[in-house]
């Protein structure tokens, strides 16, 4: 895990960073998912993921966000399910689901062909007026039936296309008898990869709920030049702070990057792996830092008991890390 010090407080403190074991399966959409398989964001991070969660909008003044495309990896197609519910937070909207090929799924070699598609899912599921759903196979007669491997997922709103280009231009590759099929690529464009959209459609918040999917692992977390190395093995215990006897920290100058590594997931059920640096400063300011790592992990500074903030003293820490943050793997 690599950590950044970028200002902090007048006095000692003590940044503690730790591996959680136990990863959150919602992932996020942030920072905007692209609408191609070249700009997919990936779901990547530990275990089992659930659901994805995102946003759609339209602009007055012409532009939007009307597509988002998502990189997934369906490890079950048994229970494989892909479904819209109503978001917790904003109002809803109606929806529609679409499924590419990924270099590791059928039709591979290209990426980007159809697979399946909904445009609304069949009444009395969970879900609203407008939800959609995703099932293993079509049921309008193309006969598409998925195996395990990596999917393109996408998601807008009614009646925004995915679209082909062959020699009658761009074509719709899907093509819905019913609104609530789940189509297979039957479209006049079915034969070719998506290399657009029709546009437009409705907007809004969405939660994808997801099964029979797992997160993608993460690529190496780089360690940027200057990165100071952890004074931890792997393993080790070298700088497990008041959580140790003697208590053990590592001394880092304010704006360092540290570059380390947890056991999250290995200590054993419950447990983590924390790393406590020690940071001193002479003036007054205030304390930024940054995580990137492989795995859900959790940052911030150790609470102090009243009157000894500041003093580095072990025998007057709380037990309690405050403010803290955390983090989703691969998400700074």
């Amino acid at each position: 895990m690599a950590v950044r010090v970028q200002r902090a407080l007048a006095g000692l403190l003590l940044l503690a960073a730790a591996g959680n074991a136990d990863a959150r399966p919602l992932f996020c959409e942030g920072i905007d998912a692209g609408s191609l398989p070249t700009t997919a964001t990936t779901v990547s991070g530990a275990g089992t993921v659930t659901g994805i969660e995102g946003s759609l909008s339209s602009s007055l003044t012409g532009g939007g966000d009307f597509e988002d495309m998502y990189l997934i990896s369906i490890t079950d197609t048994v229970i494989f399910e892909a479904r819209t519910v109503e978001p917790k937070t904003l109002p809803t909207f109606n929806t529609q689901l679409w499924l590419f090929s990924a270099a590791s799924s059928p039709r591979s070699g290209t990426e980007g062909f159809g697979l399946l598609a909904n445009d609304d899912a069949q009444p009395g599921g969970p879900g609203f007026p407008g939800s959609s759903l995703l099932l293993p196979m079509s049921d309008d007669g193309t006969g598409v039936v998925l195996t395990p491997g990596e999917y393109y997922l996408a998601i807008t709103g009614f009646a925004n296309q995915p679209l082909s280009e062959g020699p009658g231009g761009l074509q719709p590759i899907f093509e819905f008898d019913s609104p609530v099929e789940i189509s297979g690529p039957d479209g006049p464009g079915g034969m070719d990869p998506i290399v657009g959209w029709s546009g437009g459609g409705e907007t809004g918040a969405y939660l994808i709920l997801l099964s029979g999917v797992t997160f993608l692992p993460c690529g190496e977390v780089p360690c940027p030049a200057g990165g100071l190395a952890e004074a931890e093995p792997c393993g080790g215990d070298e700088n497990g702070g008041c959580n140790v006897v003697p208590p053990a920290f590592q001394p880092v100058p304010c704006g360092a990057t540290i570059c380390g590594t947890s056991q999250a997931g290995e200590s054993g059920p419950g447990l983590r792996d924390t790393d406590w640096y020690q940071v001193e400063l002479l003036g007054p300011g205030r304390i930024i830092t940054r995580g990137l790592s492989q795995f859900p992990h959790g940052q911030g500074l150790i609470e102090y008991e009243p009157g000894f903030e500041g003093s580095g003293d072990c025998a007057h820490v709380t037990g309690f890390v405050n403010p803290v943050a955390l983090g989703d793997p691969c998400l700074d």
